[in-house]
C-alpha cells in the first residue's frame, strides 16, 4: 500500500518503521506482524521489516480491522500485555479500525 502515499517520503516511512521494530527488539517488546490480503490487495510486507524478524511469519488477515481476525487476537493475547502499541501505514484504517 506504500504506492498510495504521496504526502510523505516513502523511504522515510520504511526507515521509521524499521527503527521502531529494531527498538522493540532491543528492549524485548513482543511484536506481532500482520498483513492484509497480500495477494489481492495490499501487497507483501516490506522486506526491510521482515529482515528485523526473519523467523516470524506475519499473520495474514482478510480484514482491515485487526480485531476481526482470530489469529491476530490470539497472538496479542499470547503476549500477555495489557497495553499495546499499534503501528500501520494508514492510521485511519490500519490503526483506528483496530481500536
Amino acid at each position: 500500500m506504500l504506492f498510495g502515499v504521496a504526502n510523505f517520503d516513502r523511504q522515510a516511512i520504511i526507515n521509521n518503521n524499521v527503527a521502531l521494530l529494531k527498538a522493540a527488539k532491543v528492549f524485548g517488546v513482543p511484536v506481532v506482524l500482520s498483513t492484509v490480503e497480500t495477494n489481492s490487495f495490499s501487497g507483501n510486507m516490506w522486506p526491510q521489516i521482515q529482515a528485523v524478524f526473519p523467523n516470524q511469519t506475519p499473520i495474514e488477515r482478510s480484514s482491515m480491522n485487526s480485531w476481526d481476525d482470530k489469529n491476530f487476537v490470539a497472538a496479542i493475547e499470547k503476549c500477555g500485555k495489557k497495553k499495546i502499541v499499534l503501528a500501520g501505514l494508514w492510521t485511519e484504517t490500519c490503526v483506528a479500525a483496530a481500536m
